[in-house]
């Protein structure tokens, strides 16, 4: 009788999905199936695109565990153990899973057996990986913030409406600087909500009636939008760094409880910080200090 082989792919940022390394992935452990005389049906070909692997809510994922309970599948064929998951611990769980099963997982390019030494190879492997992980996101940490505390623009997430993001070159900084037509709307959504005693909802009804574009032209302005462009202190020429912080969710979201509590990851809400602990940057000023406090 012939196994029922899927194949599982994923790739963690959006420009590595459209840079097609997902095709790269199936291509590579379609050549192996052939090599081994495997038929992969195209149904059972399961792609994550831009989904960290960090956490074990992905939907294509997903649908592979839904499978293998099913018992639809005997062989999972997967590149290798950093493709299944990032952390170890999810690792252990997946594997652990699919094995009591009956489904195989075969990482094409790292073959692990049943024996007690390569068992013990992979989870030190995995051990080893997650240290490795947890210390480039540390260095990255400090990098930025040391870049932050001298005024660096390239920590900032890209730019808020009003200004252009300039990349940095081999000779010059990233810099923020202003767009004409975007600075005179924030002008006026400060002067209508301080002197003209507008609502955050009449000033996003008034500029989609209007018709002055968003940022990415959605054809409407949202209240959440009129209401961060106001508490922005960007506009007065301190861009801020480290305004919020990542903490534990306190209460679960739809989407968790429709995903059977899978954790995005341990830490997956955010709070704003005290304004002490931000740390300012220069930029172009649009607004008067005296408006932004009015």
């Amino acid at each position: 009788m012939n196994k029922s082989t899927a194949i599982y792919c994923r790739v963690s940022s959006e420009k590595q999905a459209q840079d097609g390394t997902i095709e790269s992935q199936i291509s590579s452990l379609r050549e192996y199936s052939v090599n081994q005389g495997l038929q992969i049906d195209d149904d059972l070909i399961f792609t994550d695109n831009g989904i960290s692997g960090t956490t074990l809510m992905r939907p294509s994922l997903d649908a592979l565990r839904d499978k293998a309970v099913a018992g639809e599948i005997n062989q999972i064929l997967i590149l290798c153990p950093a493709r299944l998951a990032r952390k170890y611990a999810h690792q252990l769980i997946l594997v652990e899973e699919f094995k009591k099963l009956g489904v195989e997982i075969i990482f094409v390019n790292r073959a692990i057996s049943n024996s007690p030494e390569d068992q013990l190879l992979f989870q030190i492997q995995g051990v080893i990986a997650e240290f490795e992980r947890e210390k480039i996101l540390e260095r990255s940490r400090r990098g930025k913030l040391h870049k932050a505390k001298t005024g660096k623009v390239s920590v900032l997430s890209g730019a808020p409406y009003g200004f252009i993001y300039v990349n940095a070159t081999d000779k010059e900084d990233a810099r923020y600087e202003i767009h004409p037509e975007e600075a005179n709307v924030v002008k006026n959504v400060f002067h209508y909500y301080s002197y003209d005693r507008q609502s955050i909802g009449a000033i996003a009804k008034k500029l989609t009636a209007e018709g002055i574009p968003t940022r990415h032209n959605v054809g409407h302005w949202e209240r959440s939008s009129i209401w961060l462009m106001l508490k922005n202190p960007a506009y007065i020429g301190k861009a801020a760094y480290r305004k919020t912080e990542i903490v534990e969710r306190v209460r679960a979201t739809k989407l968790a409880r429709d995903n059977g509590f899978y954790p995005k990851n341990a830490k997956s809400s955010t709070r704003d910080r005290d304004s002490k602990d931000w740390i300012t940057i220069s930029v172009p000023q649009i607004v008067s200090e005296d408006i932004f406090e009015k």
